[in-house]
């Protein structure tokens, strides 16, 4: 080492001097908070909130359950509509299907599917 580099301030790799005061007042800062003990109302008042805070948040989770039930509930009778609307739909166009053209076995079938709809739509009416 050359005698101008140890009488020069040391220079820290961000181009700064030395931080070494700052360090030693954040240390003091630091060794003041830790010996700072909360009071009792103020331990309390932590408590208390982060009791109020879980009850909240439970209670937000619990109205959210109840939401998605909700709409759950409704996509199913939702979606029950929809099959009845088309079944009742299937129904009354098997009702109004012109026979004229139909074979013997046609008509059979058609017999057939009227009856399997016809009993559905009065399953459901009965509900």
């Amino acid at each position: 080492m050359t005698a101008s580099s140890s009488i020069a301030p040391e220079v820290a790799a961000d181009g700064h001097g030395d931080d070494d005061e700052e360090e030693e007042e954040n240390n003091e800062e630091d060794e003041d908070n830790r010996g700072r003990c909360l009071s009792w109302t103020e331990a309390d008042d932590i408590r208390l909130m982060y009791y109020d805070t879980q009850a909240l948040r439970a209670s937000t989770v619990e109205k959210t359950a109840d939401v998605q039930l909700r709409l759950s509930r409704e996509k199913l009778e939702a979606a029950q509509t929809r099959e009845r609307t088309s079944i009742a739909k299937m129904y009354t166009d098997l009702l109004m299907a012109d026979l004229s053209g139909m074979t013997d076995m046609q008509r059979a079938e058609h017999q057939r599917a009227l009856q399997y709809f016809g009993d559905k739509v009065y399953e459901h009416s009965k509900v």
